[in-house]
């Protein structure tokens, strides 16, 4: 896997399409469903530092 948060999402989500790798049914939704969460929390990240920062206030990350 690369380094670096852009790597992961790439390689995090060709590995889950990789149906020839040993993640079982069950891991792979879960992991899947992981992601989604992880998404939805860096775009509410996003949300809330764009906020802050027209505020003047200093960013969350």
């Amino acid at each position: 896997m690369r380094v670096g948060a852009g790597g992961f999402h790439a390689d995090i989500r060709r590995h889950l399409a990789n149906t020839e790798n040993d993640l079982t049914p069950a891991m792979r939704v879960l992991l899947k469903e992981l992601l989604d969460d992880l998404a939805y929390t860096e775009g509410r990240i996003k949300t809330v530092n764009a906020k802050w920062t027209c505020r003047g206030l200093v960013p969350l990350l």
